[in-house]
């Protein structure tokens, strides 16, 4: 390991950095690069962090390790363990440190793998550490990446066959084999007879009644009762599809000719 690491002046315009909520936390990740060996790891016990790199700062062991996993969790630096022991390694080390192998001893501290990459338990800091992830990922990639591959080994659900009903769905009865208009009770102000060839109307017209449907034309009948059953004859005549009020006012004159033609049709015995 060098005696120091040159640290960029483009690290106070890091949003990883920046975003870090304690300087506390910002002051330990300076401390922690003039430590790292040639490959940008350290020894991440704190420990021997408080020995060796913190010496004088009188944070405990439980700072420390909240502090390593606030910078783990900023994506500052990587934790994992080996044989029990936990390491540490800053995150695109050479991008930010010119380092010189030919004249820096090799790195003997264990290197982060998939095996090693586990979460490191966390043990009462604010900051929980979930740190694992393939090197040089966001967390975001790797969620992605979990995804495909899921996705990959599910078996593609086949489409329904046209007509069929699907599980847990609920259709609404648009036939009358679903739902039988002619066969619900009907109040007292209202033909049988006049509904069930309303009904049967709908039915012609490919217009079922649907139970939502018979509740509002009901609604609709009871507003005028006695009116009801010519309202139902009327829509049935012109080949309506719903039922409107009468217009009694144009009911109780009769238009011209009208009594003439009852006359002739008397007559007829008709």
């Amino acid at each position: 390991m060098a005696s120091g690491r040159f640290i960029s002046n483009t690290l106070g315009a890091s949003h990883k950095f920046g975003d870090l909520t304690s300087d506390t936390h910002r002051v330990m990740y300076v401390l922690l690069l003039t430590h790292t060996d040639v490959e940008g790891r350290v020894d991440a016990d704190p420990r021997v962090l408080n020995g060796r790199a913190f010496t004088l700062m009188g944070w405990t062991t439980d700072q420390v390790q909240e502090g390593l996993e606030s910078l783990a969790a900023a994506r500052l630096i990587h934790l994992y363990r080996v044989d029990g022991r936990q390491y540490a390694e800053v995150v695109d080390f050479e991008k930010h440190n010119k380092v010189r192998r030919d004249r820096e001893k090799a790195s003997e501290i264990p290197a982060r793998t998939s095996e090693t990459a586990a979460p490191i338990p966390h043990d009462g800091g604010s900051t929980p550490g979930a740190l694992p992830e393939a090197a040089g990922s966001s967390p975001q990639q790797v969620e992605v990446q979990v995804q495909v591959e899921v996705q990959a080994q599910e078996p593609r659900a086949q489409a329904p066959a046209a007509g069929a009903r699907q599980p847990g769905k609920t259709r609404t009865p648009n036939k009358l084999g679903d739902f039988d208009p002619s066969t619900i009770t009907l109040p007292e102000f209202l033909d049988p007879d006049a509904w069930r060839d309303f009904v049967a109307h709908r039915h012609k017209l490919r217009k079922p009644l649907t139970e939502r449907a018979v509740e509002l034309i009901l609604a609709d009948l009871a507003k005028t009762p006695l009116d009801a059953d010519e309202m139902l004859r009327r829509t049935v005549t012109n080949g309506w599809t719903g039922v409107f009020p009468l217009d009694h006012r144009r009911r109780d004159t009769p238009p011209p000719g009208a009594s003439k033609a009852l006359d002739q049709y008397t007559e007829r015995g008709l």
